[in-house]
């Protein structure tokens, strides 16, 4: 219990960001980083795509009908 308590307090006081603990773990830190950024790219290229499946739905939807009204 002791121990946690030291945890907590390390962290309020920003010991958790201390140079000396990041140079140790920078590889685990970059990791993190890159498998962020891998997932937000990832995110926005989704959305993208489904943007763009609307829009050509709606252009298949306007060629349907102005054909249905041409062939009448």
């Amino acid at each position: 219990m002791g121990d946690k308590k030291q945890n907590i307090g390390g962290i309020v006081k920003g010991s958790l960001f201390d140079f000396g603990k990041l140079a140790n773990n920078y590889k685990p830190i970059f990791t993190v980083v890159i498998v962020i950024f891998i997932i937000i790219v990832s995110s926005h290229s989704a959305d993208k795509k489904a943007y763009k499946i609307n829009n050509l739905q709606k252009y298949v939807r306007e060629l349907k009908s102005e054909f249905v009204s041409i062939r009448t």
